[in-house]
């Protein structure tokens, strides 16, 4: 019982109805007796059964505890005294526009002084929409105020990424709490000790892909005190274990929120982020061609793996260096949705290891492992 609602992928709890039907036709055992196990189970405190919505809602107790502790600590983190708040922001930002050679929308604006209003502040928004800008003028008021700010993110590719784009150091979650990769079973450890971060503002990027136990673990680190800013988009990618922490906050509608939805024209010019935003609008890909739009993005539409993955070899071999002189092994990713399979990862990482370094009898070679992951 408690396996399978571990193991209910990005959810946190399951309806009761749902859970009877299901483990009733898995383990073909009456209702009766899985309602009797949940009795148990709920003395012996291992689920929470909860009514919301007209419906009973079954949670493993770490999940309904580590929510609990979520929703109320962000809560007290917003409503205690602003420490951090920066006077006459206005004039200071217009400061910040004129050294760095910058305009800033209207929203930006907004989101800048939402960030100054209130100690805990969602900034969303689809790509192109300036999130990256912001970043770097809150990191800049507060610098000059003499505060100190804190960045990071779930993943390393998205720290780095975020170090690259504003200059200053970013680190993971992981590293910034100074906590080994959770275990594989998605289990919350409560014994985690976890060291409190010395910052004024946090910046969160990427909260998307943030999970119930990480948000926990970032929350008990938080000082009362400290402005938390979470950033990210929730059409990007989710996290991998149970919750969805950026899109639920943002429909508690109990923390202040700043969705961004203006491209600005140097994005605008990406055919990547214009069919991006019209995916998630629920429109088809944009078939301009126009010479003002870079020819970033090419849909090719094709059913047979064999030919998907003839096609992707010999886009990766030379294929892509008629639009840009791309170098293969800084430049270009292969990304599939599968580990198995054609067009896999663990076939397509064989396939180009064989394309870009083949086995040859003039090389000194060492074999690590016979196989890939």
């Amino acid at each position: 019982m408690g396996y399978y609602l571990q193991h209910i992928i990005g959810h946190t709890c399951v309806i009761k109805s749902n859970l009877l039907d299901f483990v009733s036709t898995l383990l073909q055992i009456t209702e009766s007796t899985i309602n009797e196990f949940l009795k148990q189970m709920k003395v012996k405190g291992t689920v929470v059964i909860e009514e919301r919505d007209e419906e009973e809602w079954v949670y493993l107790a770490e999940y309904y505890e580590a929510e609990v502790f979520i929703a109320g600590k962000l809560v007290r983190l917003d409503n205690v005294k602003n420490r951090k708040h920066i006077t006459n922001i206005e004039e200071k930002l217009e400061k910040v526009e004129t050294v760095n050679k910058i305009e800033l929308s209207d929203k930006q604006k907004e989101a800048i002084y939402a960030v100054n209003k209130n100690n805990v502040c969602v900034i969303t928004g689809g790509p192109g929409t300036g999130k990256t800008t912001i970043i770097k003028s809150i990191i800049e008021l507060y610098k000059k105020e003499q505060k100190k700010v804190v960045l990071c993110a779930p993943t390393g590719r998205a720290a780095k990424k975020m170090t690259e784009t504003t200059g200053e150091d970013a680190k993971t979650l992981h590293r910034l709490l100074q906590i080994t990769k959770v275990n594989d079973t998605n289990y919350i450890n409560e014994e985690m000790k976890i060291e409190p971060i010395d910052a004024d503002v946090i910046i969160v990027d990427e909260t998307s892909m943030i999970d119930l136990a990480l948000m926990k673990y970032l929350l008990m680190a938080v000082y009362e005190g400290t402005k938390l800013v979470l950033v990210g988009d929730v059409d990007q990618l989710p996290s991998v274990g149970p919750g969805s922490i950026l899109k639920d906050i943002i429909a508690s509608k109990k923390i202040q929120v700043i969705v961004l939805d203006k491209i600005f024209r140097q994005a605008a010019r990406s055919k990547i982020v214009l069919n991006a935003h019209r995916v998630n609008s629920g429109n088809y890909f944009t078939e301009d061609n126009s010479d003002e739009l870079k020819k970033d993005f090419f849909f090719v539409q094709e059913n047979s793996q064999e030919r998907i993955l003839n096609f992707v070899l010999s886009l990766y071999k030379n294929g892509l260096k008629k639009f840009e002189d791309y170098d293969n092994f800084k430049s270009v990713q292969i990304i599939t949705p599968t580990k198995k399979g054609e067009v896999g990862t663990r076939e397509l990482n064989k396939k180009v290891q064989e394309l870009i370094n083949p086995k040859d009898i003039k090389k000194q070679e060492r074999v690590l492992r016979s196989s890939f992951i």
